[in-house]
């Protein structure tokens, strides 16, 4: 198991983080989905160092270890992991996320852009309250939240009280996600130590309880309090066509949105499965662009 770390906060708050991979390999951090926690990933140990990453998986506000620090904006959380950074003397960095901490990946790449060397969106989520195209693909469930998000967010509760209580048991979190599980996520479910991985991970974000996730969750249905369009650096997004979580379609939109991105569709890919997929990804962007550039130099 990996070691949980704490960075403490100027503002007071720890931060806890997990390192995985290769201790001096390229720094690559990590943001979770939502909900979800730093041990989401636990298992690229093995092939992060292989592949030369060191990926540094942090717990959001509230869930997993890091403290629960009421009201803050996505650009103030983004201000919280520059400081990791700085803490770890990652000058320049990487970022990775998967499904809802594409909004996470966004902020930081909006506060700090001369900091990063590369982005990659893996399932990535996108600013629903804000594009109507956006907002006319999604799943009658999360045109719920949305409006929840916006007028009685104190009901984001009940929903976390249910994951976690099916977080308890495999055939309860089949049941409850039924249906929004490809069929490539349900084979990935279907094996022991994928679900276990994802229980555990489940436990580990509503260990504290439920305020965290139900806080973080928000703010992916509210405005995000800047522009796609805004951001200058590259980012590479990966999508699988059979993702029923967060539709396709939100990739295409974010390709067309941000000002350098290039998107990878994956044939059948779900939306789960991913998260076996990022080192890999992240390695084929980070090494092959950096093959590219000496190449092209």
């Amino acid at each position: 198991m990996a070691t949980v770390h704490y960075q403490k906060m100027h503002s007071g708050q720890l931060i806890a983080y997990s390192r995985y991979g290769a201790p001096n390999g390229h720094p690559l951090l990590y943001f979770h989905g939502s909900p979800g926690s730093r041990r989401e990933i636990r298992n690229c140990d093995e092939k992060a160092c292989a592949l030369g990453l060191q990926i540094v998986s942090m717990d959001r506000p509230g869930m997993g270890r890091s403290d629960f620090c009421g009201a803050y904006t996505l650009l103030d959380h983004a201000r919280d992991i520059l400081e990791v950074a700085d803490a770890l003397g990652f000058e320049m960095f990487s970022i990775c996320s998967l499904s809802g901490g594409a909004a996470t990946l966004y902020s930081v790449a909006c506060a700090a852009p001369d900091r990063i060397r590369f982005a990659i969106d893996v399932a990535g989520w996108a600013p629903v309250a804000e594009h109507t195209a956006l907002k006319s693909s999604m799943a009658p469930l999360d045109q719920v939240y949305l409006w929840i998000a916006r007028h009685t967010p104190w009901l984001f509760g009940s929903s976390f009280r249910l994951i976690k209580w099916a977080s308890a048991s495999p055939t309860r979190l089949m049941r409850v996600l039924s249906k929004s599980l490809s069929q490539a996520d349900r084979a990935w479910l279907g094996t022991k130590d994928n679900m276990q991985r994802f229980q555990e991970s489940l436990q580990e974000a509503l260990n504290q309880g439920i305020a965290g996730a139900a806080v973080d969750a928000r703010l992916r249905y509210l405005p995000w309090g800047y522009d796609l369009a805004d951001i200058s650096i590259p980012v590479h997004l990966f999508h699988g066509t059979d993702d029923i979580f967060v539709p396709h379609s939100y990739a295409v939109w974010k390709r067309d949105r941000l000002a350098k991105a290039r998107l990878t569709t994956i044939p059948s890919a779900g939306h789960l499965e991913m998260m076996d997929r990022i080192p890999a990804l992240a390695a084929e962007v980070i090494f092959g662009s950096s093959m590219e550039k000496e190449q092209s130099s």
